[in-house]
């Protein structure tokens, strides 16, 4: 069972779809909301690559003068999480462009601390990007924050963006530090994930992962597996044989390959399943058995994520299409 939309002020309903966005069944996406978006994810997608044509041109005065105003802004301290950004109309079009929807298999628990895993990366983690646009809507009640690769927060305008979004380098001691207070969402298979795109099957990088499977014993937070279907067809990039350099580096490099050849986001339906919680008892990182339990804890979140797709790949239009654990 699937609900049309549902407003701020009614209770989520639980194990049912509901999309964040009224749907036009008959007229569509209105055009001038669909250049919006397109516009605006492109530059958000392409600003990597606007930011490099942009450090070519530095010879030209006006163009150095732009380069010193955006990079200083790195330097700067900025807020973080500012709920009045996610009210912004374009992350209303963005999420009606991929026809943006969720569904929470069980309701969660108030005296809970969640870390939040999130699958796929994708070559661009666009689902968990338009998820963080939703938090209070989603987590009504709840402080959800998040933390993505350090690179980001280098890069002008997305370390802004991110950090209003209530996002924070992905060290442990930041991490940490954000569990103290809030639930943590970390999408786990990060860039090792970008080049994971295929045609005949989903795949995501968990065998190596247990960073955050420490974190959450450590401190005795529950972890809750998400899944965004269709995230893994939004972008693709090439070529493959920059994968390894790319892991070992911990950044993106690459083609960008979208809608039209351009590095503008395919218009795929993504769809967000928050699964059942892994309950998690806390283990001190000094005890002599902590790493027994993480791998414990480890095979039990992997057999949950793969409950989790098997059981709701249907309903995406997937049946067929079989989730490999790398």
């Amino acid at each position: 069972m699937a609900v049309d939309f549902l407003p701020e002020n009614v209770k989520l309903p639980v194990g049912q779809r509901v999309y964040s966005e009224k749907k036009m069944e008959h007229e569509g996406m209105k055009p001038h909301r669909r250049l919006v978006a397109m516009s605006t994810l492109f530059v958000y997608t392409a600003w990597p690559y606007i930011l490099m044509f942009l450090l070519i041109f530095s010879w030209w005065r006006p163009v150095l003068i732009l380069n010193l105003a955006l990079y200083s802004t790195v330097l700067f301290p900025t807020k973080v999480f500012w709920p009045e950004f996610l009210n912004m109309s374009m992350f209303n079009t963005w999420r009606e462009y991929f026809s943006f929807s969720y569904k929470f298999e069980e309701e969660l628990d108030a005296g809970s601390r969640y870390i939040i895993a999130e699958f796929p990366h994708g070559t661009y983690p666009v689902g968990p990007l338009l998820a963080g646009t939703l938090i209070p809507r989603m987590f009504p009640g709840r402080c959800v924050l998040s933390v993505g690769a350090s690179v980001l927060f280098r890069i002008p305008l997305y370390k802004q963006m991110f950090s209003w979004m209530g996002c924070q380098p992905a060290d442990r001691k930041t991490f940490q530090s954000l569990l103290e207070k809030a639930d943590v969402a970390a999408v786990v298979g990060g860039v090792g994930e970008m080049f994971m795109q295929y045609e005949e099957k989903e795949q995501v990088l968990l065998g190596s992962r247990k960073g955050f499977i420490k974190m959450a014993l450590a401190n005795g937070a529950d972890l809750l597996p998400v899944y965004h279907f269709g995230n893994s067809r939004v972008l693709s990039i090439g070529p493959r044989s920059l994968m390894n350099f790319c892991r070992r580096l911990r950044i993106s490099v690459g083609i960008l390959v979208g809608r039209w050849g351009l590095p503008l986001p395919r218009e795929v339906p993504i769809y967000m399943v928050v699964g059942r919680p892994v309950k998690v008892e806390k283990v001190g990182w000094d005890s002599p058995n902590f790493q027994e339990k993480v791998n414990e804890l480890h095979e039990k979140f992997k057999k949950e994520l793969q409950r989790l797709y098997e059981d709701n790949k249907a309903d995406f239009g997937w049946a067929k299409r079989p989730l490999v654990i790398a």
